[in-house]
């Protein structure tokens, strides 16, 4: 049975999805900066406030029960609706200024962010743009990098992800190339973005 007397808040959403997305207790106050035994507790509460079982705890971790499911979406739209208040209100008195660093590669950063320059430079004349290309993935959540712009379908969850645009691939062979080698073969070599051509 819910209490009526919970009130629930954005912490809780907090914890909740930090819960589904690394599954354990530990890992989930490690990111959300809190002690083990504070989230833990925080989950009971929130579980008895709701009046539902949110989790079922495995010797693998916690998992959702059909009622956690039941709440995911409408938590993650909650997340999405705080990020982007947060996103109009903070620092909007203050003009920006400061320093950022861009990780991509060498294709995208000439066909998607150079050309973007001018732009954004005219709107944000005292922001200084660093852009650093190459195929290693710098780890945004050692400040390697503040922004990185990668080809996946899917950011690490506890990221901040959005689509900028679609990229095609296809593969290209001569028909002598082709009569010469069989593609399946370690003889025939893919010229791509990588820094050497690799066997097919």
């Amino acid at each position: 049975m819910a209490d009526r007397t919970f009130s629930m808040n954005w912490d809780d959403i907090k914890i909740f999805l930090a819960m589904v997305r690394h599954a354990t207790v530990r890992a989930a106050a490690d990111l959300l900066g809190m002690s083990h035994s504070t989230v833990a507790r925080r989950i009971i509460a929130l579980e008895k406030g709701l009046g539902v079982r949110l989790f079922d705890r495995t010797a693998h971790g916690y998992n959702l029960t059909p009622a956690g499911k039941d709440i995911l979406a409408t938590a993650e739209n909650m997340e999405r609706e705080v990020m982007t208040l947060e996103r109009r209100v903070v620092g909007r008195d203050q003009k920006l200024t400061g320093h950022v660093r861009v990780a991509t590669s060498d294709f995208l950063a000439t066909h998607l962010l150079i050309p973007s320059l001018p732009a954004f430079g005219r709107q944000y004349s005292e922001i200084n743009v660093e852009i650093v290309t190459g195929y290693e993935s710098l780890d945004i959540d050692r400040r390697e990098a503040d922004i990185a712009l990668r080809i996946t379908p899917k950011p690490p969850p506890h990221l901040v992800g959005k689509r900028l645009a679609a990229v095609a691939f296809a593969p290209f062979v001569s028909r002598d190339y082709l009569r010469q080698h069989d593609l399946q073969s370690s003889t025939s070599c893919w010229i791509g973005y990588q820094r050497n051509a690799v066997p097919a």
